[in-house]
């Protein structure tokens, strides 16, 4: 099913200050959803040889890594529109880390149409993930 996204108007309200914070949040769990998806392939390795932890751990959640993946990857796969996606997906889901100027000439887009996509984007993930 796809995910509800926000209305041109209440995307619109976001303020800049409120949009910042949004986009730091967002930020944040998109480079946690890199690590964790990791972790638990990590975990799923060490399971199909039958062999436990290799290293040791200060903390064991994978209930709560394993949905935060699903549903970070359910709101990137079907919160977002092709091209909303390809811009998550070059600007933070890479192991590099590429200026916006990198991803919008990559990607052949205008500067106004690669920010305008990439805070609907921001603001459709956080939407899907309840942060707002």
């Amino acid at each position: 099913m796809k995910q509800e996204t926000l209305s041109v108007a209440e995307k619109k309200n976001l303020d800049g200050a409120q949009y910042k914070v949004l986009q730091r949040m967002v930020k944040e769990q998109l480079k946690l959803y890199r690590a964790l998806k990791v972790r638990l392939q990590n975990k799923r390795e060490c399971e199909a040889v039958g062999v436990g932890q290799l290293f040791p751990s200060i903390r064991e959640n994978y209930i709560k890594d394993d949905l935060k993946v699903k549903q970070i990857n359910r709101a990137i796969v079907d919160g977002l529109d092709a091209v909303e996606r390809e811009i998550i997906e070059l600007k933070y889901l890479q192991p590099s880390i590429p200026t916006d100027v990198q991803v919008y000439m990559e990607m052949y887009l205008k500067k106004e149409i690669f920010y305008q996509k990439k805070k609907s984007a921001i603001i459709s993930i956080a939407y899907s993930l309840g942060m707002i």
